[in-house]
């Protein structure tokens, strides 16, 4: 009986060993390919916003290929309290790169600033640009 058990052991073991030398030799057959990283931040070609009422139109011009949002940071002085809000603009550009958003605001000043990221996590920030809506 003991014989039987130790057989059934060695076999198995045996065949483990085998599997892993098989194993071994198709890994070793892996075809490398080089990768192109991507480290470069958005750029921002150009953008314009317009003000109609509360609504505020924005228009950008962005060159990324792994673009991910574009999103906003708006500290306003509304009412004679201060509010810190962000919100996406876009989370995809047109064929040609661009990214057109309406958004409302409330009468106040407004200090924003826009953030571009990709799917690397590069990132562009622009300068703190502000207006206001009457």
């Amino acid at each position: 009986m003991k014989k039987v058990v130790m057989r059934k052991f060695v076999f198995i073991f045996g065949m483990l060993f085998v599997l892993g030398i098989i194993g071994s030799v198709f890994a070793s057959d892996v075809i490398k390919v080089p990768v192109n990283l991507d480290n470069e931040a958005p750029v921002l070609v150009s953008f314009d916003y317009s003000i109609n009422h509360k609504k505020v139109t924005f228009n950008f011009d962005i060159e990324e290929d792994n673009f991910k949002e574009l999103f906003y940071r708006d500290v306003a002085e509304c009412g004679g309290r201060v509010f810190i809000k962000y919100n996406t603009l876009c989370r995809r550009l047109s064929f040609d790169g661009k990214c057109f958003a309406v958004r409302d605001f409330c009468v106040g000043e407004h200090h924003m600033q826009i953030t571009i990221f990709d799917k690397a996590k590069n990132s562009f920030k622009t300068e703190s640009f502000d207006f206001s809506i009457v």
